[in-house]
């Protein structure tokens, strides 16, 4: 290898220089960078800099709403289908009524009436119930109270209630009686 400085020759695998000392490393190369290693406006190549945020800022907001929709749904499902709906007013105790007939939910039926009016063996009487409710094949939609009258301990209902049967859709208004039961309201049915 011959150095750059004095011209001697050296032999290959030589680091310095046997005439004058110079190292016979290859000088460094400036850096020169690719086409497209930066961009106009950018001072440092792309591989100085500090890596782009790809949507982390978006992801993040997605998952906080999808997050807020999961609460939201919880709650719902909470008040409206587990906690059940307010027994302690007529209309509320008359509309749990109605939502556990359109159920075929005879448990639900059974702790909505009064205490002497469910039937001694309640076990038997709750199978015999739900498999006559799942043979009648009735539900009933669109539930809206009309009206409430109260007088003490006892309560009139007025309601809208769709029936759907067999196919057919037939709206209904009625009334029921209802009387309050160890702080609750309970319904009358007329027939069990």
């Amino acid at each position: 290898m011959k150095c750059s400085k004095c011209g001697k020759e050296n032999a290959d695998g030589n680091w310095v220089c046997g005439g004058c000392g110079e190292s016979l490393a290859p000088s460094p190369q400036p850096y020169q960078p690719y086409e497209n290693d930066y961009s106009e406006n950018e001072l440092l190549p792309k591989s100085s800099q500090a890596p782009e945020k790809s949507g982390s800022s978006s992801a993040i907001v997605k998952i906080v709403a999808c997050l807020l929709v999961a609460i939201l749904a919880a709650i719902l499902t909470w008040n409206f289908f587990l906690k059940g709906t307010d027994t302690n007013t007529p209309s509320g105790t008359m509309e749990a009524y109605i939502n556990a007939v359109s159920n075929d939910d005879c448990e639900a039926m059974y702790d909505l009436i009064p205490a002497d009016q469910i039937p001694a063996n309640r076990s038997q009487a709750t199978s015999t119930c739900s498999q006559m409710m799942g043979l009648l094949n009735i539900d009933f939609t669109d539930y809206k109270t009309l009206g409430e009258t109260i007088d003490g301990d006892t309560a009139t209902v007025d309601f809208q209630v769709t029936i759907e049967a067999a196919g057919q859709s037939v709206p209904l208004e009625s009334s029921m009686s209802l009387i309050r039961e160890g702080g609750k309201w309970k319904v009358e049915p007329e027939s069990q």
